[in-house]
């Protein structure tokens, strides 16, 4: 294909919008592309945060569970320690009042 140069004053304008049209149209594309990729780099990390907010999720529910087996535990503890001392406080009176 052969490209010939114009000489008129028309043509010569004509292909100055054609360039200015061109050129508008390529920043056109390079805002288009990166805006496309800014969004995608946004949506990463809403995924990312998305993910670090559910593993947060799990490990305080996790702790939440160990925290209550652990109440659990030191209540049955305190009551059986309890019940321990009513009996030696028990004994003692039965013990006193023999002796």
């Amino acid at each position: 294909m052969r490209y010939f140069l114009p000489r008129d004053s028309f043509s010569i304008l004509a292909l100055r919008l054609i360039c200015l049209s061109n050129r508008e149209i390529d920043e056109l594309r390079s805002r288009e592309s990166a805006a496309t990729r800014r969004a995608e780099l946004e949506s990463q990390g809403i995924r990312a945060l998305e993910h670090r907010l559910k593993e947060s999720l799990c490990m305080i529910e996790s702790r939440e569970a160990d925290m209550v087996r652990r109440e659990k535990a030191v209540e049955e503890a305190r009551q059986g320690y309890q019940e321990t001392a009513h009996r030696e406080v028990n004994l003692f009176y039965i013990l006193d009042t023999l002796v």
